[in-house]
């Protein structure tokens, strides 16, 4: 089973990206604590897909700060969005 990751992406993005908006976008502040926790809980988290099993009755609707959301996929604004862009 092929697995994908967050940083099977990064040379992607790297490829496209001004070097500086990369440096941004890759790293963090001081030591980088909180970068490699991140990385760790990403690392824990794995999709298994589930190839021709029944979906007919599937239901993604969830709430969202106090919101409802059809697909609960959310991102924070961040102050570079546009260079990503």
């Amino acid at each position: 089973m092929t697995r994908l990751a967050v940083t099977d992406f990064a040379a992607e993005a790297r490829a496209v990206l001004d070097t500086p908006v990369w440096d941004w976008l890759d790293g963090g502040a001081e030591r980088e604590w909180t970068v490699a926790g991140n990385r760790a809980a990403l690392d824990r988290v794995a999709l298994v897909p589930r190839v021709l099993a029944d979906v007919s009755g599937c239901d993604t609707k969830t709430t969202l700060v106090e919101s409802g959301a059809s697909l609960p996929v959310a991102i924070a604004p961040v102050a570079y969005h546009r260079l990503f862009h």
